[in-house]
């Protein structure tokens, strides 16, 4: 496991051309290297297996890992005229250094809550079997084929005889477990339930710390405590051997790097350390679950509308985490394992034309069985409401536009899918049970992240809205009034000159005129 951290840490500090910890503090970096390192490893574990190489750790994984991890020890560059400013930290924008120690209040909040969580789980977990239909006859029994038959052994992988669904799922957890399993000399069931928990206890530290970042230690507080309060986090869920976990982390992750992108776009706050760690978590979400694909584009969709000045590189982060699953992918399409959601049976004319009734159904089934509960969810969606109402009036309204299509968005998906698996029309007997038994399983796992979401947006939106958009507070009070009211706040009055200025990071991000009185 110290290997895949420091791994992580050296890649990085490869991608964003910083150390991670002054990138993007000593959280963070730790979170976000454990990230990373089940990442990499997830990638080249593919990579090896598709090229018909050995999946354990000697003689390819491990030393491509210690080489990477030996990378996130080089010396620093010398500060000369091609280096980076020295001035301020890559976190903070320009002038919020006086935020300092309210970032190591939330960093301490943070690493506190991740370290209790992962303990609390790995206590829990560790002497669980594994039990469960889809621990067995999916998840650990393709880890356990990369462990001890050392690669993609068409007999699991390929062959249809193998007797279970989802055989096109990545293979990033897998290769996890199989990594712990190679190094303990046997399956061990305790070392990947143990990875599961840093895991979890990452994802409470690296959205404490963004949270504090995005809105303040105390919207991050209350943002922790809503998080950790979403029942399937810290339920069974968490001590099953599934991707359900994985899957959400690595998404709920990446949408709240994207708000931090598209809500701190200052030029002394280069994009890059972030975009980078975009793109990593982008390629976790992808290569832990099928879902995670559609939660990674989505998110990088959101991302491309509202980044203004910043779409290129969120383009850029997205295609790599899209190229980092390509050996799977291929894969995939050469040995025709087709997907059990979306495939030619289930997106026909006529199969669709028949379950599309069940839409309603399929809603309300969702609706009762949200993670959290029906009635928990509808009064968070309502705070997160009102104050991203308030955030907007603050100029913040990039990173609500961001949250409300993910949530939407994923939440549309994750009904598509249900509707387009039904096993046939309403007028079927069966079908309708089938359908109710999926729901029942099945919504409150994979329905995390816009739960997740739903249940941070309140105290985010109302950090946000006490803290103005960048430049918001330099505006005359006449400016601060039209911004409010959706209007430019640049617009021309009879007295108002032609300065022309530029307002970064704003609502009004363009050069325009300022409300400047002209001389009598």
């Amino acid at each position: 496991m110290a290997l895949v951290l420091l791994a992580g840490h050296g890649l990085l500090r490869l991608a964003s051309g910083r150390r991670p910890h002054r990138a993007y503090g000593v959280v963070l970096a730790v979170g976000l290297s454990w990230f990373a390192g089940v990442a990499v490893l997830g990638a080249l574990t593919t990579l090896v297996g598709v090229l018909g190489l050995t999946t354990r750790p000697l003689p390819v994984l491990a030393p491509a890992l210690a080489l990477l991890a030996l990378a996130g020890l080089l010396p620093a560059r010398p500060v000369g005229e091609h280096a980076a400013p020295p001035a301020g930290r890559l976190d903070e924008p320009p002038g919020h250094a006086a935020r300092r120690p309210a970032y190591l209040v939330g960093d301490l909040v943070a690493a506190a809550a991740g370290l209790l969580v992962a303990a609390r789980v790995a206590v829990l977990s560790a002497g669980i079997p594994v039990s469960a239909n889809d621990e067995y006859a999916l998840w650990m029994l393709r880890a356990r084929s990369l462990s001890q038959l050392g690669g993609l052994d068409p007999r699991v992988f390929v062959d249809g005889a193998a007797g279970y669904q989802h055989q096109e799922y990545p293979l990033f957890v897998p290769a996890l477990a199989g990594w712990l399993d190679s190094w303990a000399g046997r399956p061990s069931d305790p070392a990947a339930h143990v990875a599961v928990a840093l895991t979890l206890g990452a994802l409470l530290a690296v959205a404490g710390a963004l949270l504090t970042r995005l809105a303040g230690p105390a919207a991050a507080a209350a943002g922790l405590l809503l998080l950790v309060s979403v029942p399937t986090l810290l339920a069974l869920q968490s001590l099953r051997l599934m991707a359900d976990v994985a899957v959400f982390s690595f998404a709920f992750g990446l949408t709240l790097v994207l708000l931090l992108v598209v809500t701190e776009p200052h030029r002394r706050a280069p994009a890059r350390p972030w975009l980078a760690v975009a793109a990593v978590l982008g390629a976790g979400a992808v290569g832990s679950k099928s879902e995670g694909l559609a939660f990674a584009a989505i998110a990088f969709a959101a991302g491309l509308l509202v980044a203004t000045g910043r779409r290129r590189g969120v383009a850029v982060a997205g295609a790599a985490a899209l190229a980092a699953n390509l050996p799977w992918i291929a894969f995939s399409r050469a040995h025709h394992l087709s997907s059990w959601v979306a495939n030619q049976d289930t997106l026909s004319a006529g199969h669709l034309r028949a379950v599309l009734p069940w839409t309603g159904h399929v809603a309300r089934g969702m609706v009762d069985r949200w993670p959290g509960g029906s009635w928990a969810g509808a009064l968070l969606a309502a705070a997160a409401l009102i104050a991203a109402v308030l955030a907007v009036r603050a100029g913040h309204w990039r990173p609500v536009v961001l949250v409300a299509l993910v949530v939407a968005a994923t939440t549309a998906v994750l009904l598509a899918q249900y509707v387009a698996t039904a096993y046939g029309p309403p007028s079927d007997p069966r079908a309708g049970s089938l359908l109710d038994s999926q729901l029942a399983v099945t919504v409150f796992r994979v329905a995390l992240l816009p739960a997740a979401l739903l249940a941070v947006g309140a105290p985010l939106f109302a950090g946000l809205a006490l803290r103005p958009a960048a430049g918001y507070a330099a505006l005359t009070p006449c400016q601060q009034t039209n911004m409010k009211s959706g209007r430019n706040p640049y617009r021309r009055d009879s007295v108002e000159s032609e300065t022309t200025v530029q307002v970064s990071g704003s609502a009004w991000d363009s050069t325009s005129t300022s409300s400047q009185s002209s001389p009598p």
